[in-house]
């Protein structure tokens, strides 16, 4: 009588932390990327990542930082191993100083157009002789300089 030898199936469940071992070892990955590669879900991803991360255990590190599609870094990035976390980098300015000058500058020169707007519509509004338009633009003009 011939030995029966009964091999059961990977899961799916086992296939998915030997790929996300795998790439792991072999490289930094988000969340996003390894849940991907391996068909899990994200959240499923997060929780298995939190469990090789506890202090307990502690099979994976942080070892870099993405950012999202806003530019923030928010994006954590796994590799396998038992390194101290890469701090999170500060938030940056998301303009630079030069193009705040410059937008400063833009502000103050539009704030000079509209004052001067307003000043020819006081103007033409004293030629007009209507006490109403003139109460309108010297309205408008005191909200203009209180923009100044």
């Amino acid at each position: 009588m011939a030995a029966h030898t009964h091999l059961s199936p990977i899961s799916s469940y086992h296939l998915a932390w030997s790929i996300m071992l795998h790439m792991l070892l072999h490289g930094q990955h988000s969340r996003d990327q390894l849940a991907e590669a391996t068909g899990v879900q994200p959240d499923t991803m997060g929780y298995m990542l939190r469990a090789l991360h506890r202090k307990e255990s502690r099979s994976v590190y942080i070892s870099g930082w993405a950012r999202d599609h806003l530019g923030r870094w928010t994006t954590k990035l796994y590799r396998l191993g038992n390194k101290p976390d890469v701090p999170k980098p500060p938030p940056e300015q998301r303009a630079s100083p030069e193009f705040r000058a410059k937008a400063k500058a833009w502000r103050a020169k539009r704030r000079a157009e509209k004052l001067a707007l307003a000043k020819l519509v006081a103007e033409r509004a004293a030629k007009v002789d209507d006490p109403t338009y003139l109460k309108r633009v010297q309205i408008i003009r005191s909200r203009l300089k209180g923009e100044a």
